[in-house]
């Protein structure tokens, strides 16, 4: 086995190189704002509902509704703006409607 330095430099300044240029890239790329963060959770949590109420998923009420509070939760930390209470309206009219739609028939 034999050692070339050249590819060892080579490949070591390729690997700097490229850390650097992500950790660049990855500063200069603004992070999402609250707003639409919280609209793209709203958007995935309904879309689930309907795949709930579809059929196509496990039609378990309790885990849906874990999973909505979690991602609610997640993004309640965030700073609030001005929409904030209807954003909150919508996800207490969800919960209403899934909690309506998928309980038991009262006997």
């Amino acid at each position: 086995m034999t050692y070339d330095t050249v590819q060892f430099y080579n490949s070591a300044a390729a690997i700097i190189t490229g850390v650097c240029s992500a950790a660049l890239a990855i500063l200069l790329v603004p992070p999402l704002s609250p707003t639409v963060r919280a609209r793209r959770v709203l958007a995935f949590t309904l879309r689930e509902l309907r795949r709930l109420a579809a059929g196509r998923i496990n039609p378990l009420t309790a885990d849906w509704e874990g999973r909505a509070y979690y991602r609610v939760s997640v993004t309640a930390g965030q700073p609030r703006d001005a929409s904030y209470t209807r954003k909150r309206t919508a996800v207490t009219m969800e919960h209403n409607f899934s909690a309506n739609i998928l309980a038991p028939p009262k006997a």
